[in-house]
């Protein structure tokens, strides 16, 4: 073998590198470059003011992920609460585990919670925050707490709301801090835009997740195929 050719990878010979792998061809080798039609002077003029946040303002409205994932989140909800009786929704088998009743209440809650973030009026009952609120207590005791449909139908009208206000809402008033007092959204989730989205998304997930296990441990089928 030509130590030329060892010393360069090339097979003698061939031109080919000793793994037979073409090398890449030149400009020239790929033909002619497509042209591309060119945007129109006044186009590219506006693009090029425009910084790329404003134009994902425009591409997608404010909160419409959230809204997509709290719309989800509803419709998981409903599937979870089917098939439970309306008896068995503050059954808690292990103790002080959070049962449907009050997960579904403490959720309408969270719509109220969020409304006022989004300087809209509440709409549950002057009792369910004392029952439902933050760090309240679930008991085993069902008639303390309401029906299986009146607990839906709140839900579903504060969603209804938050996804109508949230809608509306100035980036503005999203900046400030909330007033919520309680130490870890204070220092974990600062501000107003934060503490909707959490509303919207995560705060539902989680108890929809302890909602899911519940059914579980009642002996009763997931509700999602996956």
């Amino acid at each position: 073998m030509n130590p030329e050719s060892r010393c360069s990878g090339l097979s003698p010979g061939t031109g080919m590198p000793s793994g037979g792998i073409a090398p890449a061809p030149e400009r020239g080798d790929l033909g002619p470059r497509r042209s591309m039609t060119p945007l129109h002077p006044a186009a590219r003029h506006a693009l090029g003011r425009r910084r790329p946040v404003e134009r994902a303002r425009e591409t997608r409205p404010m909160f419409d992920r959230e809204r997509t994932l709290y719309a989800f989140l509803l419709d998981y909800a409903r599937k979870l609460a089917d098939g439970i009786a309306d008896a068995h929704l503050a059954d808690q088998p292990a103790p002080g585990l959070n049962h449907p009743a009050w997960i579904l209440g403490h959720l309408s809650i969270g719509t109220d919670i969020a409304r006022q973030l989004l300087g809209k009026p509440t709409a549950c009952p002057e009792s369910w925050p004392e029952l439902f609120g933050p760090g309240s207590t679930p008991r085993p005791d069902r008639s303390v707490y309401p029906s299986k449909e009146e607990l839906l139908g709140a839900l579903a009208r504060g969603h209804e709301a938050v996804a109508r206000a949230s809608a509306e809402v100035s980036p503005e008033s999203l900046a400030g801090r909330h007033t919520v007092d309680l130490a870890f959204l204070k220092e974990s989730i600062p501000t107003v835009g934060d503490l909707l989205a959490h509303l919207m998304t995560t705060h539902e997930a989680t108890h929809l997740g302890q909602l899911s296990a519940w059914r579980r441990m009642m002996g009763l089928p997931g509700v999602l195929q996956l």
